[in-house]
Formats: C-alpha cells, sequence, structure tokens
C-alpha cells in the first residue's frame, strides 16, 4: 500500500499521523457533529464536562464555545487523511477553530476572568526547545499536538478547559451577535 496523502508522499503530509496505539480516524455520519471514530456509535457523550482543576498549577480556564469554524481541514480529518485520536480515546473531536467566553477561571491565573471572549490557539507544546520557550507553531518534533487536529480534542463541545494558548478579544467583536 501506497503511503501518500492527497497526491503527496506522507513525510510531506501537513499533519504527520502520530505514533500511537490510537486508531486512524474514519467518516463520521451525518448528524453526529464533532466526533470521529472507529466505532459505529458516535455521539457527544463520550466526554465528561471539564473541570478546571484539569489544567496544572491551578492555571485552568473554563470556556464556553460560542462559535466553532468546521472547514475542509475537518473534513480531510473525517476522511481518515490525516489526525489522530488522543490518548486513551478511539474518538477525536473536531472543530479546531474556537472562540468562547470564559465561565471560570483558577486561582492562579490573573490575565483572563469570567465574561471575557477568547480565542484559542491550535497547537499545543510538544517537546522541542520552541515548545519549552511558548513558539510551538516553530516546533522541530516530528509529531504536532493540535486541538482538533492530531492528539488533542477540538473545540466543537459545550465547553474546553484550557492552560495555555487562549488570546482574549478584548471587546468581544469577533463575535457576530445576531
Amino acid at each position: 500500500m501506497e503511503d501518500r496523502v492527497n497526491g503527496r508522499d506522507a513525510k510531506h503530509r501537513p499533519y504527520p499521523r502520530a505514533q500511537t496505539e490510537c486508531p486512524v480516524l474514519e467518516k463520521v455520519d451525518e448528524g453526529h457533529c464533532g466526533v470521529s471514530g472507529k466505532t459505529k456509535q458516535r455521539s457527544l457523550g463520550g466526554l465528561d464536562k471539564p473541570s478546571i482543576n484539569e489544567a496544572p498549577a491551578g492555571r485552568g480556564v473554563l470556556v464556553k464555545v460560542l462559535r466553532v469554524g468546521v472547514n475542509g481541514t475537518d473534513k480531510e480529518i473525517n476522511a481518515a487523511e490525516y489526525g489522530a485520536a488522543p490518548p486513551g480515546y478511539d474518538f477525536l473531536v473536531i472543530g479546531h477553530e474556537g472562540f468562547g467566553q470564559v465561565e471560570a477561571v483558577g486561582p492562579n491565573v490573573t490575565e483572563l476572568q469570567p465574561g471575557d471572549y477568547v480565542v484559542a490557539t491550535v497547537r499545543r507544546p510538544g517537546h522541542s526547545l520552541y515548545d519549552t520557550i511558548g513558539a510551538s507553531d516553530m516546533t522541530t518534533d516530528d509529531v504536532d499536538y493540535e486541538r482538533g487536529i492530531n492528539l488533542r480534542h477540538g473545540f466543537l463541545t459545550e465547553s474546553y478547559v484550557d492552560d495555555a494558548g487562549l488570546f482574549r478579544d478584548k471587546d468581544g467583536t469577533s463575535y457576530e451577535r445576531g
């Protein structure tokens, strides 16, 4: 079997599959938005409500999801062209572009407060020097940790907890009211 994706060699795959025991994702049936996996039954009931205590050092931020972008990347993930579920899961929550409102913050969070509008970054820190200094987009790791794309659940949920990579939208202008 030839290892090619979208006509390109696998080594040029935009989001390489991780070397894990996680299954490769397959197409999501209509009506089951957000969850991809090899099981026949797909539902949003597979995740517990997140808690700010999930984040280390009192740095958790609970975000209520207001908008999620779903685009061609999500379509390619659902077609099993790339991506992998987080360790311990047999599905991946898609939606790598998210906008939300802070509901609660951990005791060591000073830069955000409940009510703030936030946008989260996609790429999560790995193990390279760039990741340790906060420049995850410049990682030299062979594996990317990206919310809703590879090894980290995305934002197509009611809420999520983050401990890094949130940017405050000072006046909520990114949120389309209507």
